[in-house]
């Protein structure tokens, strides 16, 4: 039976010293970002980078407001969000 991977590189190998934590927000199938109490972006996975198509360089310090969500989705700072 052929390897299903057979045609896909293997992510690398978990850093030493680095936590399972670590490993799997970096190896997720799954957009993963982390924002601080005041909506910037501390974290964006190789995942989030093919979903929304911004490197991490550019996406960590920005808000995720300004950065994902449609302005048409956007609210006045302060204000909850409309929702149709």
């Amino acid at each position: 039976m052929p390897d299903p991977r057979e045609g896909s590189p293997l992510p690398p190998p978990p850093a030493a010293g680095s936590s399972i934590g670590d490993t799997a927000f970096r190896l997720s199938l799954d957009a993963i970002v982390v924002m601080n109490a005041d909506g910037e972006i501390v974290g964006w996975n190789p995942a989030a980078e093919a979903l929304f198509g911004w490197p991490v360089e550019e996406a960590v310090g920005r808000r995720v407001m300004d950065l994902i969500v449609p302005e048409q989705l956007r609210a006045p700072r302060g204000r909850p969000a409309p929702f149709p």
